[in-house]
């Protein structure tokens, strides 16, 4: 037919349409198929990395690692239990030495996880870390405890001073 009226036009119009849209549809199930089995496999390893060392509660392991004075001790294991809530495996085999980026994955399973964590630390322990340059990606949990600690020593020290000059 070399003439085709209005409505054969718009028929065929749509159904091309849906011919696109019904392509799009197993390609988008692919990807997100296979980003599900990134992150799946991505959570396995982590957990046997963390079962595969000993196995310490928030407690425990702020005095078995940062034990040397009661407010390290304290202040390691109220960070691990921020940092808990932003990991979505246990943490408890998690160690000073793992760094953030690198072990624990952070944005692996969450592109905001490692932001909303500072901002957690911030508002937790009443500091600014935004503009720290010692919060790195190759920052490891130590690292991070006694940045923390050097803080919150000079947030101490600086409260006075504000006072007195009130």
């Amino acid at each position: 037919v070399l003439y085709r009226t209005g409505v054969e036009r718009v028929w065929i119009g749509l159904r091309m349409k849906e011919v696109g849209t019904w392509a799009v549809l197993p390609f988008l199930a692919l990807t997100f198929g296979a980003y599900y089995l990134f992150v799946r496999r991505r959570k396995t390893k982590l957990s046997r990395y963390f079962l595969s060392r000993p196995q310490l509660t928030h407690k425990e392991f702020g005095k078995a690692y940062f034990g040397e004075s009661k407010s390290r001790e304290i202040l390691a294991t109220e960070v691990r239990k921020i940092l808990a809530q932003y990991i979505p495996v246990s943490i408890d085999g998690l160690s000073p030495e793992d760094k953030f980026q690198q072990h624990r994955m952070m944005d692996t399973f969450d592109s905001l996880s490692s932001a909303e964590f500072i901002v957690q630390l911030e508002k937790k322990f009443n500091i600014s870390l935004r503009d720290d340059e010692a919060l790195k990606p190759d920052l490891t949990f130590g690292q991070l405890v006694d940045h923390l600690a050097l803080r919150l020593s000079e947030a101490k020290i600086a409260d006075p001073v504000k006072e007195q000059s009130s």
